[in-house]
């Protein structure tokens, strides 16, 4: 249910909100998987909070949320090349 309410939270813009709700889910389970399609896991949950704190300007947070996606990645402000993870 906490999934759910940071998409719908992230898709009516308010922004905080989402966060909140998808870092709730993340501490209560860091490898959380959809139990009625396991195509969506924690991983699209670390997505749509590094979109929230991209609208909330905080690109640290963003970073952060991303490396929770793919550990190996990085972000360089002055290389646009870097600032998309999965073609997103």
């Amino acid at each position: 249910m906490l999934a759910g309410l940071a998409a719908i939270s992230l898709a009516i813009e308010e922004y905080t909100t989402a966060i909140g709700y998808g870092e709730s889910i993340l501490n209560i389970d860091p490898d959380w998987v959809f139990e009625h399609d396991n195509s969506i896991d924690y991983k699209d949950v670390w997505f749509v909070v590094a979109i929230a704190y991209f609208h909330e300007g905080d690109f640290a947070e963003v970073e952060f949320a991303i490396q929770n996606i793919d550990s190996a990645y990085s972000i360089s402000e002055n290389d646009s090349n870097t600032w998309t993870v999965d073609g997103n």
